[in-house]
């Protein structure tokens, strides 16, 4: 019996299951990356942005910007969906519905490109689990993953 427990429970058996584990978490992983702003700063995000798919091949990728970004994203071969702030100029009285937006996809991890307040207050506000973003004053207190 103990020869049995060895062979069906050794190391090298309990770490293939392992891997296998995460394997499957990481295709199955939702994460939403935020880049409010100009144009310029949309470009600039992209090589980011590839990286993260890079890093999580099989994740879905969401990013949220605003109307005046999107044309940049629009034919990103790195996101699966696009979402849209709702009217970005009047800042906050889009976010309800934003949020609820956000809340739909249900991501596990979100990235803040932008690090400004309505960023924070999206992903915070939606649930996102991990909040990865700079420290720079601006409700970092929202984040849990602070750079």
């Amino acid at each position: 019996a103990r020869e049995r427990v060895e062979t069906l429970y050794s190391l090298d058996e309990v770490n293939k299951h392992i891997v296998e584990i995460y394997k499957k978490a990481g295709s199955s992983l939702s994460i939403l990356i935020i880049k409010f702003g100009a144009l310029g700063d949309a470009v600039l995000a992209i090589p980011g942005i590839r990286a993260v798919r890079a890093k999580f091949p099989g994740a879905r990728i969401f990013l949220l910007t605003s109307s005046t970004a999107a044309a940049v994203f629009k034919n990103c071969p790195y996101i699966d969906k696009l979402l849209i702030y709702p009217d970005f100029n009047l800042k906050y009285r889009g976010l309800v519905s934003c949020v609820k937006s956000v809340r739909k996809i249900e991501p596990e991890i979100s990235i803040d490109l932008k690090s400004n307040k309505l960023s924070r207050l999206v992903a915070y506000l939606a649930g996102v689990y991990q909040r990865f973003g700079f420290m720079n004053g601006k409700l970092a207190v929202l984040l849990n993953r602070k750079q």
